[in-house]
């Protein structure tokens, strides 16, 4: 994202409503926000309305979309990752990707976010970082949040027939997460929605 010059969106469509934020971003500040909701059960409708509404409020035509908000039932899974070499091996970004890209999602699920939650190798363990570290082995443990395919299908189509191209898709208790939760402290985020509550 351009944050020196841009108008972004930040949209949750849930199932009887959708709300959003809108910033513009000019010169690496921010120059104005918007906030707009409308309560509907027709998605699309609500969509366009909010979209229209943050436009007139900020008077400019927002470049980007990130979206979270009802993408169906979620399935999360912490999982394992080992990597073994000959000899000793200076471990990089690629390496890191390799496991990322063994992870096999469950049947009819598509992943939205995969977290590293710890690294270690036979030298050193709970690593935050193994990058640049010199050894025989790297094993990973990560986080992923997975969603049904065909609702998030269906949410694509929503926001195509809204004329919105969203930039990236984000669970909201992940984001709940990253904003809100205080370092080192266990915390339990739920939400009540229309049609699911999640945890």
């Amino acid at each position: 994202m351009n944050m020196m010059d841009s108008c972004f969106l930040c949209l949750d469509v849930g199932t009887s409503g959708v709300r959003g934020i809108a910033h513009h971003v000019k010169s690496g500040q921010l120059a104005k926000s918007a906030v707009f909701s409308v309560d509907s059960f027709d998605t699309i409708f609500a969509i366009k309305s909010v979209v229209s509404g943050l436009e007139k409020q900020i008077g400019r035509n927002l470049d980007t979309a990130y979206i979270t908000g009802n993408f169906g039932p979620s399935v999360y899974q912490a999982m394992v990752k080992s990597t073994t070499w000959s000899g000793e091996h200076k471990i990089s970004q690629s390496d890191v990707r390799n496991q990322i890209a063994q992870i096999t999602p469950p049947s009819e699920f598509h992943p939205i976010h995969i977290v590293p939650l710890a690294f270690s190798r036979p030298g050193a363990r709970d690593m935050l970082n193994p990058l640049g570290a010199v050894d025989r082995q790297l094993m990973s443990i990560f986080g992923a949040i997975f969603y049904r395919l065909d609702r998030l299908d269906n949410l694509h189509s929503l926001l195509h027939h809204a004329y919105i191209e969203p930039i990236a898709f984000f669970d909201p208790q992940f984001v709940q997460n990253a904003a809100f939760r205080n370092k080192k402290q266990n915390t339990l985020f739920i939400d009540f929605g229309a049609e699911f509550t999640s945890a």
